[in-house]
């Protein structure tokens, strides 16, 4: 290698080096400007949101898909960034029977409680089914002061019983910052045969 190839390619580094301080700098310039009021707002263990449900049906047949619609609102004196609810959709989701009871199926209490062994795998190969939902993407959303926006979410049947005819409630939670959790309202849905 020549030492003019040699200077250029330090050149070439020392300048991509430079741009990717520059852009970090830029990035965390603009985190910089929401910071203040947003650890205001978890300092204080307000949240910055709010979460109202609705059933999108109030009676279901059974076997039947049960949907809410899920409006969350910004309470907050600044723009927040919220998740679209994806992968951990299920975890955030509380079903109960008219009992007061978790309506859980045989995965349900798997995922969520760690109670009922794994489902095993139909080859008689001894190994475990855990199943993936695909139940939404981990998009990010701003979302201004004041504002709102409505996600159509299913409830996990995959975890949820809802098979049985009957009354049931559900209700959404949502971790909202260190120690704060936003409960949403309860909403009722009948299972009918």
């Amino acid at each position: 290698m020549s030492e003019r190839s040699g200077k250029m390619r330090v050149s070439a580094n020392l300048l991509s080096l430079a741009a990717a301080v520059g852009l970090v700098g830029i990035c965390a310039a603009q985190s910089a400007d929401l910071a203040p009021a947003v650890a205001q707002s978890h300092a204080a263990n307000k949240p910055t949101v709010s979460v109202s449900i609705s059933a999108a049906q109030d009676v279901v047949k059974a076997g039947s898909p049960v949907f809410v619609d899920m409006t969350i609102t910004n309470v907050s004196s600044h723009p927040v960034e919220i998740e679209a609810f994806g992968r951990d959709w299920y975890s955030q989701v509380d079903v109960r029977d008219s009992q007061g009871n978790q309506s859980l199926t045989r995965e349900g209490r798997t995922v969520l409680k760690h109670e009922a062994p794994a489902p095993a795998a139909p080859d008689g190969s001894g190994k475990t089914i855990v199943r993936m939902w695909g139940l939404g993407s981990e998009t990010s959303y701003p979302l201004d002061a004041g504002k709102s926006r409505v996600f159509h979410r299913q409830v996990p049947d995959l975890l949820f019983d809802l098979s049985q005819p009957g009354k049931y409630t559900i209700q959404v939670h949502r971790v909202d910052g260190p120690g704060v959790v936003v409960d949403s309202n309860t909403v009722t849905v009948t299972i009918v045969p």
